[in-house]
């Protein structure tokens, strides 16, 4: 379920259909639609969703932690509350800013985070930025829907290769895996965001592991921090699975 929105798997067209009929006898679905992986879609470039019955409208309101947020799931979509690193994730995030930081939230899509961490603590500034045109359209629609407007803002462009002035107290990176086609590693994901955090500064970053790979230990994130961090010192604070339970078979963020 995403909102009031059904999403059902893909299959046989018939076997879809009888799905979405019964799925409309709840109160709580509006519409089905049915989930189309990268490629295959309207979308070829990204994972979607296509109508199938029900309201044909599929914009959604999401609400987290006193917030509201708006997403149109036929252009736009979201994993939601476990994008980002799970509703849990954001929520101890918050809780760590302190009164006056300037926080940068790379891959910042639809405005989840920027816009938590803008209404929910007493930072000074928080910028998102993210290179989906889609998702930046949908962070400034957030942003204003909120009233945060003077104190969240997103940014459309690379956040590999945009130029961070002031520097960041805090910097949330949350990178993808895969760029343009090619693996990334850790430390090719901390590279930006150590190069925008003022000295002192806290990083939230995120890889994927099997249990075997977190059970062995913190060795591989101490060697990626000390080949992005080069010179600068550096502190391990915190590892955990996020969220707890797995994101695939043995596979955890």
């Amino acid at each position: 379920m995403m909102g009031d929105v059904a999403v059902i798997c893909p299959g046989d067209d018939s076997d879809i259909q009888k799905a979405a009929d019964i799925l409309l006898q709840r109160k709580d679905v509006r519409s089905v639609a049915v989930f189309e992986p990268r490629g295959s879609g309207l979308a070829p470039d990204r994972n979607g969703i296509r109508f199938i019955a029900g309201d044909p409208n599929l914009e959604i309101t999401y609400k987290e932690n006193g917030l509201r947020f708006r997403l149109d799931l036929a252009r736009r979509l979201s994993r939601l509350a476990k994008s980002q690193g799970s509703c849990d994730e954001r929520r101890r995030i918050c809780s760590l800013v302190q009164p006056g930081e300037r926080i940068l939230v790379l891959g910042s899509g639809i405005g989840l985070t920027t816009c938590l961490l803008g209404g929910n603590t007493a930072c000074k500034e928080v910028i998102g930025i993210d290179r989906d045109p889609i998702a930046h359209e949908f962070a400034l629609a957030n942003i204003e829907l909120n009233k945060l407007g003077g104190r969240v803002h997103s940014l459309l462009g690379d956040p590999y290769e945009q130029i961070y002035s002031g520097g960041f107290d805090r910097v949330c990176a949350f990178l993808t895996f895969n760029r343009d086609g090619q693996p990334q590693t850790l430390a090719g994901n901390m590279e930006p965001a150590v190069r925008a955090l003022l000295p002192g500064g806290t990083l939230h970053i995120y890889d994927h592991q099997t249990h075997q790979e977190f059970d062995s230990g913190a060795d591989k994130v101490n060697q990626s921090m000390s080949d992005a961090c080069g010179d600068r010192g550096f502190k391990l604070t915190w590892r955990e699975k996020v969220p707890h339970r797995s994101i695939g078979r043995d596979w955890f963020r």
